[in-house]
Formats: C-alpha cells, structure tokens, sequence
C-alpha cells in the first residue's frame, strides 16, 4: 500500500507543519486561502512526459518554460503534456489543488526549479486539497527525490 505525502514526511524524520484550509484547486485560490509569499509556495505541476508521469516543482509566482522541462526529463517538446485532473487523482492518487513532490512511487519523475532550491522554506500541496505542508524547501527535494534543473521563464 502506497504512503500519503505526510507519511512519508514523517517516515524521513522531516519537521513539517500542516496547514488546513478551505478546498482549493488553482494557485490564485491557494494564495487567497493561505497568507504566505508567492515566491514561498511551491506548486506542483504533473505532466505525461513521453507516457512516463513527471512531477514539476516551481514557485507559485513562476511559470514552467515548456522547452527547458522538455530538455530536463530527455524528451521532446511535442512529447510533454499536462495531466488532467482525472489522471491525477487515478493515477497519482493526489487531489488537483494539493498535487505535491512527495509520491510513494519510483516510476514518476521528479523535478524542481532552481529558484525553488534556493528558498529557505516552501509551502507545497500535501496531497489533499485542503491542506498544505510548510517545511524547508531543502527537505522537500531531499524526501522527493527531486532533481534540480533550471525549467522555469
């Protein structure tokens, strides 16, 4: 049976805090319901990058740069595609508005902007849509497994 986002945090020994909120689905809506910089909340953007599931970590105030994610996974640009909310939630098990890095499962790649390591702290989805994890951003991409790669505009 897969982990949820917050078992895997505590499984990794990792100092988090759950933040519960209203449901939300878009980053406007986060950043309505929660009182923290949109440099500091850490959205998660899921694509079928050539039919394998990537995970795609940027600041909420950030955009992805198609080509740069396209370099990142190794694929090519026509082979990159958001994932609907309905694979989402079958597939990856997350709620759209609370998609996060943190996924108990080795085929899904990961990956994360510069500008995200570079952040002290991060507030980020926790799976669910009406909670949010605040932990150091550095714990994030350690416990995610996430690599780092310039994929930001």
């Amino acid at each position: 049976m897969s982990r949820t986002p917050e078992q895997i945090l505590r499984a990794a020994g990792v100092e988090f805090t759950v933040h519960e909120h209203v449901p939300v689905a878009t980053v406007a809506e986060i950043l309505d319901a929660l009182p923290y910089p949109a440099e500091e909340h850490v959205k998660t953007l899921a694509f079928d990058a050539d039919g394998q599931i990537a995970l795609v970590g940027l600041r909420g105030s950030d955009r992805v740069a198609y080509g740069k994610l396209a370099r990142a996974l190794g694929v090519a640009r026509d082979k990159l595609a958001p994932l609907s909310p309905e694979r989402v939630r079958e597939e990856l098990g997350l709620e759209p508005g609370g998609v996060c890095l943190l996924i108990d499962r080795d085929d899904v790649r990961r990956v994360v902007d510069v500008r995200v390591a570079a952040l002290d702290r991060a507030f980020t989805g926790s799976g669910r849509n009406d909670a949010s994890f605040e932990l150091a951003a550095a714990d994030l991409i350690a416990t995610s497994g996430a690599e780092v790669a310039e994929i930001a505009r």
